[in-house]
């Protein structure tokens, strides 16, 4: 006897059959096809974590990037420029938990969490986050993606002579690029005043891992799609017995 398959239809040529068209149910084929399909997807999505910094857009106009160990951060480093540390906190605090469809502890990041992030490449933070300040005035432009993170530096003593009543300072991380020179300041180098204020110094903001987001992040749609598979393979089981 020979068997013939053509997409949905199953033609069986013998003795007994000859001539006759066997047509497999809807049902059968789209279970048959339902496991591929799934795989498939998951094979996609589990390209898509842990690769590195990824830029989302949850809400149209407020980018936020996620790193491998679930933080996320505001992309767009011009968000608290130009402003003091004060008034940085302020503004981190008037967020209410939600940006960019995020909802989470949105705080100045920490020493450790920059750490973390600071282990990425220059270029893959610069391609990953918004600059704080892009300045034109030198021929090739310069860009800077710089900010404060929660880190209290030395204090900066008065100098009567210029009427400065001295200030506290907090550090700075840095990516900067003139051209095609792209360099990434090592953490812990380089402070700024409390009070001071520079268009080129933001701050980088972060939720720490546990954010919750407006759609299923990766490893929740993962979740997902394995249990699919766990349903789809109980359901062949129980054709299978029946």
């Amino acid at each position: 006897m020979q068997t013939l398959v053509w997409g949905g239809v199953t033609r069986e040529q013998g003795p007994s059959l000859e001539g006759h068209l066997v047509f497999q149910s809807e049902e059968g084929v789209q279970m048959k096809r339902f496991p591929v399909l799934i795989g498939i997807l998951v094979l996609t999505l589990i390209g898509g974590v842990g690769a590195g910094l990824q830029v989302n857009e949850f809400k149209a106009g407020e980018k936020v990037t996620l790193d491998d160990a679930g933080n996320y951060w505001i992309w767009d480093m011009s968000q608290f420029g130009n402003l003091t540390y004060d008034q940085q906190i302020t503004g981190i605090g008037s967020l209410g938990g939600t940006y960019g469809g995020v909802t989470g502890n949105w705080h100045m990041a920490t020493e450790a969490e920059m750490t973390g992030l600071w282990s990425y490449s220059g270029s893959d933070i610069a391609s990953s986050f918004g600059p704080t300040y892009i300045d034109h005035s030198w021929g090739d432009p310069e860009y800077y993606w710089s900010g404060r993170y929660d880190k209290v530096g030395p204090a900066i003593p008065p100098d009567p002579a210029w009427g400065e009543p001295g200030d506290t300072t907090h550090y700075l991380g840095e990516v900067h690029q003139i051209g095609l020179s792209l360099i990434k300041d090592s953490l812990n180098t380089s402070t700024v005043g409390d009070n001071s204020r520079y268009s080129t110094i933001g701050a980088w903001v972060t939720t720490g891992p546990g954010a919750t987001t407006v759609v299923p992040a990766p490893g929740a749609v993962i979740l997902g799609v394995s249990g699919l598979l766990s349903m789809a393979a109980g359901i062949r089981r129980r054709r299978r017995n029946a």
